[in-house]
């Protein structure tokens, strides 16, 4: 099922839901909460009598109570088991049993009272249409019968509740409040809420579906417009676009995609150079070692050490090519984690320079390093060694004429910042962000670097970011570049 469908589903459930609790409360409760505020209001007005009857406000009190609630209110002077003059008589609306029940049943309510600590109370069952004569207690009254053909009508009965509470006024003087009120159940009103419950309950279910069919709609057109660019994105289609539209969340989607497909994109097209870079730098050795050692096959004479030397080194320069790509994909893939310990990296720069005595005696290279004292840092040796050689690899690769590389040392604010500077052609400011990535290449024509692979910066990044070392590069076209690196400086 998609979006749409249950979404319409969950609207539906949920309208029915909301309507379920609606008839609960408002319909099928309605008599319930009825009952219950009317008991509440005959305890007030009990309460409130009491208080009146203290405060010597009897008249007032009733005559404002009864209109307000629709009470019957009666007030006698009490005198040991009897009931002496009646002080007030308050009359709401007929039929009132506290005005129809003679005075030996008024007295047996009050010596009822009197047995039960103060107050009592008693129900009275009657049908609709009562008679103008008391009902009896206890026993339902039966409505006039109807004529023939008259509308049947259920019978629909009423209850009338007699309370009884005894007060003393500030003289000591007894009392004896007894209060009248009638329950008329609300089925008529039942019967209309439960008709118009029907229409609502329609039109309510009606409008829910029509609301979930357009929310729908409008949740799940974007998905689906991103799920056919995404099909095409899956078939190498690095173009589709991904349209920024609906709530925020698609849309935050949509712009995560569009980014994502932009660096498929560009990752594809930097694997195929490197695949086109790297299958150069393995032909380029291979041919010449076929070569030299074909021509000292066949060619008498050639066997001569400077040829060996060409095929030594050639070879070893495809064993650096295969190392560095075996060792930028173990630390892509957590294959080398840094074993760290305090390590002078001051010392491991010099080791690092030792590796190029013989660029500096043969070839004039002046590869100078420039340190302000001794620093220690906390990190993995061999893996910084290994960072250490791809930058000056690096700086060598790319310097200028006069073949000078400086690489300086500085200490401050509990850091260590070690750079590497040539005196190349310098890097466009276009290409600096991109210039730590694995698969760019600053210059698409691919030439043989002096020393090293190719791969240095790749992997130069990788072991900074193991270490969590900040790292960049600072550079001008025509005034060279400077890479730097700083870590934690310990004692």
């Amino acid at each position: 099922m998609g979006i749409r469908g249950k979404l319409i589903i969950c609207f539906v459930a949920f309208a029915l839901l909301m309507l379920t609790i609606t008839w609960v409360f408002q319909i099928g409760l309605l008599n319930k909460f009825y009952e219950r505020t009317k008991h509440g209001e005959l305890d007030y007005v009990e309460a409130a009598m009491v208080d009146a009857v203290s405060a010597g406000t009897i008249e007032e009190s009733a005559v404002l109570l009864s209109g307000e609630y629709g009470i019957c209110i009666r007030v006698f002077r009490a005198v040991g088991s009897t009931l002496a003059d009646e002080v007030v008589s308050v009359q709401a609306a007929p039929p009132c049993v506290l005005h129809h029940v003679p005075r030996e049943k008024l007295t047996e309510y009050y010596q009822n009272a009197l047995e039960n600590g103060g107050e009592w109370k008693t129900v009275f069952s009657m049908e609709r249409g009562e008679p103008s004569d008391a009902p009896v207690e206890g026993e339902p009254q039966r409505a006039p019968e109807k004529a023939h053909g008259d509308k049947p009508q259920r019978e629909k009965n009423s209850s009338l509740t007699v309370s009884v509470r005894l007060a003393q006024n500030a003289d000591g003087e007894s009392f004896a409040v007894f209060l009248n009120s009638k329950f008329t159940p609300m089925t008529a009103t039942v019967d209309t809420l439960g008709s118009q419950f029907l229409w609502i309950a329609a039109a309510g279910i009606i409008f829910a579906a029509i609301f979930a069919l357009i929310m729908s709609k409008s949740i799940s057109a974007p998905i689906v417009k991103m799920n056919e660019s995404a099909k095409k994105l899956a078939q190498g289609n690095y173009d589709a676009d991904f349209a920024e539209a609906g709530h925020r969340e698609t849309r935050e989607l949509a712009r995560t995609l569009n980014f994502a497909a932009e660096e498929i994109s560009k990752s594809d097209t930097q694997r195929r150079e490197l695949i086109a870079n790297v299958s150069h730098d393995l032909r380029t050795p291979l041919t010449m070692i076929t070569g030299y050692a074909e021509m000292m096959r066949d060619i008498p004479g050639e066997n001569t050490p400077e040829n060996l030397q060409v095929i030594i080194d050639e070879a070893s320069r495809l064993n650096a090519l295969v190392n560095d790509m075996l060792d930028l994909s173990k630390i892509d893939n957590d294959g080398i984690m840094p074993q760290k310990s305090k390590i002078s990296i001051t010392a491991t720069v010099r080791s690092v320079m030792s590796r190029y005595s013989a660029l500096i005696s043969h070839e004039g290279y002046v590869i100078s390093f420039e340190a302000d004292a001794e620093a220690y840092v906390f990190a993995d040796e061999m893996m910084m060694t290994q960072a250490l050689y791809n930058l000056i690899n690096n700086a060598v690769n790319y310097t200028g004429e006069n073949k000078t590389v400086i690489i300086r040392q500085h200490v401050e604010g509990g850091r260590v910042r070690i750079s590497v500077a040539d005196s190349g052609e310098g890097i466009a400011p276009e290409h600096i962000p991109h210039i730590w990535d694995r698969y760019y290449k600053l210059d698409k024509v691919h030439r043989r670097a002096a020393v090293g692979s190719g791969l240095g910066l790749s992997i130069v990044k990788s072991v900074l970011c193991r270490h969590g070392a900040s790292f960049g590069v600072e550079s001008k076209l025509g005034s060279g570049s400077v890479f730097w690196f700083e870590l934690d400086a310990i004692e």
